[in-house]
């Protein structure tokens, strides 16, 4: 907000909004980022040694340390190639729209942990997938759209996605629950 004063800047170069705009074998190119960026996500969790240690950290982390895993820079190492993946998306967004404003995807937070937990990831850690994430956000996607069609205030839009995470958590609690025992 302070470096661009809050203006938003539009009139991009058309080399820029072709990203968002085109279509690669009847396919949007925005579509062809997000297989490829999962497909690497995918390989790198459950192929590598790094996804074993990101796993790791992220079901236990006291285990994590215990077995010599370097938690410090695991976790430094997933906060900086998710900074990377939030660029790459804020480029997609501002491609597709064709402008940006300073605050453009303040409060996404919410949206983007609802369709995280509700495609299976587990809030307590260790459990959860890039696809079943995908597919989380894509369900809640057409549930979003589907209130939008239904003429559901934003307000109200609000309030569904936060029962469906309350259901949702409470669905992974019950399976946490009954595994322990």
């Amino acid at each position: 907000l302070v470096v661009s004063g809050g203006k938003s800047w539009y009139d991009l170069p058309e080399i820029f909004n072709t990203i968002g705009k085109e279509n690669f074998l009847g396919i949007p190119i925005l579509v062809w980022i997000l297989i490829v960026l999962c497909v690497v996500g995918h390989l790198l969790l459950n192929n590598t040694t790094y996804g074993r240690k990101v796993i790791a950290v992220g079901g236990n982390l006291k285990a994590a340390k215990m077995s010599g895993i370097h938690v410090n820079r695991v976790q430094m190492s997933v906060y900086i190639i998710l900074g990377v993946i939030c660029g790459i998306a804020a480029i997609m967004t501002i491609s597709r729209i064709g402008s940006s404003w300073p605050a453009m995807g303040t409060s996404m937070e919410f949206t983007v942990i609802a369709g995280v937990v509700v495609g299976g990831t587990s809030l307590s850690g260790g459990k959860g997938s890039i696809l079943g994430s995908i597919v989380g956000a894509f369900l809640l996607g057409v549930i979003s759209n589907a209130l939008n069609l239904w003429g559901i205030p934003a307000e109200w839009q609000d309030v569904a996605r936060g029962v469906i995470i309350f259901l949702a958590v409470m669905l992974d609690a019950a399976k946490t629950r009954n595994k322990k025992q």
